[in-house]
């Protein structure tokens, strides 16, 4: 005899079990989305944070910090030398101050101060040169590794004794060994007793234009 109540149960219960395991399925789904989702993400992160990793760290002397990103700039030409570590280089029809990264030359008014801006004047002055921009500085300057065909422009003046390599904001240990060298031979600045920074020089001769004004 046909038990209508059974039947009833038996349609229910399926029903119901069908329905659970569809809602088990929409979970499961939802979850190996959000797994690959955020999977996706931290290789995403991972690839970003190893490449902000590379790149050249002669940085601003001055306090920039580097960018991620250089631009190379080439068939460039040197038009005026300004002191030992900056320059004004004509890009196209524009001009552009360019300060050399990760050194320090000795300023006008400071022992070799002129002879670095000599220096720098016979490695680069009217030669055509690359110019790879790191950042600019708080002055608006490019700064930049400098090179002629056959010269990086930092580099020789740092071999030569004609820089202090910017320790302070650059960590490159290829320059640290060329002014270890440098100074280890006493060469160009290196042959006075105690020579003085120039960043020092420059915050003393600040602190007498602040008295001064007082």
């Amino acid at each position: 005899m046909f038990d209508s109540s059974g039947d009833w149960r038996l349609v229910y219960c399926t029903t119901s079990l069908g329905n659970q395991l569809m809602a088990y399925r929409n979970s499961f789904l939802d979850f190996m989305t959000w797994t690959v989702a955020t999977s996706a993400l931290l290789v995403l992160g991972y690839a970003f944070a190893t490449r902000s990793d590379s790149g050249d760290h002669r940085i601003d002397s001055d306090g920039g910090q580097p960018t991620v990103h250089e631009h190379v700039y080439s068939d460039c030409v040197v038009t005026k030398v300004l002191d030992g570590d900056s320059m004004i280089v004509a890009k196209g029809d524009d001009t552009i101050e360019v300060r050399l990264a990760g050194i320090d030359c000795p300023e006008f008014g400071q022992r070799f101060g002129n002879e670095a801006r000599e220096m720098t004047s016979k490695l680069c002055l009217n030669q055509r040169v690359s110019i790879k921009r790191i950042d600019t500085d708080r002055y608006g300057r490019t700064i930049a590794i400098v090179a002629t065909d056959s010269v990086d422009v930092a580099v020789e003046l740092l071999r030569h004794g004609m820089a202090w390599q910017f320790k302070a904001f650059d960590t490159s240990a290829e320059l640290s060994q060329l002014e270890e060298t440098a100074r280890n031979a006493k060469l160009g600045l290196w042959a006075d007793a105690n020579p003085i920074a120039p960043w020092e020089f420059r915050e003393t001769k600040r602190q007498l234009e602040s008295r001064g004004d007082q």
